[in-house]
């Protein structure tokens, strides 16, 4: 991830409607209250910071030196390893990999590793980007090789031997507006997306509080096994058998 990125989302994860509702949705979506989480792409080391205060023991790795020296200041065990390059020391009960997969270039041989890592029983926790058409500047600039239907990551998933629980698009609150936004820019710049700024940023309130409301009662309903029908995410929880 490109240093400057890595420092803005930094800054943002404590107030940023984004960031704020994602830890909700995961809190919500936990399996159970204790056991061994393994995250892929640990980023600032938040989700693991969150994690662990819920009781779990936590580790991870991730590629970028700063986002390894940004987690490790907090005292979570970050190692520096690419995950195609990495081989589980043992298996765990919950792997997470949030908004990485897109990263990856070969996706479902990843997705097949983190299924290795996995207890019997144990969980895969999954997010990523929505819709290939709403590929913009902030994917180039986070150097993402693609978004996703909610069928690709069904077929990934499936294809690595794990059942799904949950399987949603999230975020519905502000899609159609962010789609929209995104789909003329795409037309206005012809297609040049180096030609416009990322979306990184903190909405102005009393909007961010807004929308942090609006997705909590979202993340409650893909909790309780609500499929909400469109959104610019995927978020999916999968069992290995």
């Amino acid at each position: 991830m490109d240093k400057k990125e890595l420092l803005n989302i930094s800054a943002l994860e404590e107030k940023n409607f984004w960031h704020v509702s994602r830890r909700d949705l995961l809190d919500r979506m936990l399996p159970n209250g204790s056991g061994d989480v393994f995250e892929i792409g640990v980023g600032c080391g938040k989700n693991l910071e969150f994690l662990r205060s819920k009781g779990y023991s936590v580790e991870g790795i991730d590629m970028d030196p700063t986002a390894v020296k940004f987690s490790r200041k907090k005292g979570l065990d970050v190692t520096r390893k690419k995950i195609e390059e990495y081989d589980f020391r043992k298996k765990y009960d919950l792997v997470l990999m949030m908004d990485v997969l897109e990263h990856i270039e070969d996706d479902a041989a990843c997705v097949k590793r983190l299924a290795r890592g996995i207890k019997n029983g144990g969980h895969l926790y999954l997010t990523v980007p929505a819709y290939r058409f709403m590929y913009g500047p902030h994917d180039l600039l986070c150097h993402h090789h693609r978004r996703y239907e909610i069928d690709d990551v069904r077929r990934l998933v499936s294809g690595a031997g794990l059942s799904i629980k949950r399987l949603s698009y999230w975020n519905g609150t502000y899609f159609l507006p962010v789609a929209v936004f995104k789909y003329f820019r795409r037309v206005l710049f012809d297609g040049d997306l180096t030609k416009t700024n990322p979306d990184l940023g903190i909405a102005p309130e009393p909007f961010n509080t807004a929308i942090i409301q609006s997705l909590r009662l979202e993340n409650r309903a893909i909790s309780e096994g609500i499929v909400i029908p469109f959104g610019s995410s995927v978020v999916c929880l999968a069992q290995k058998p």
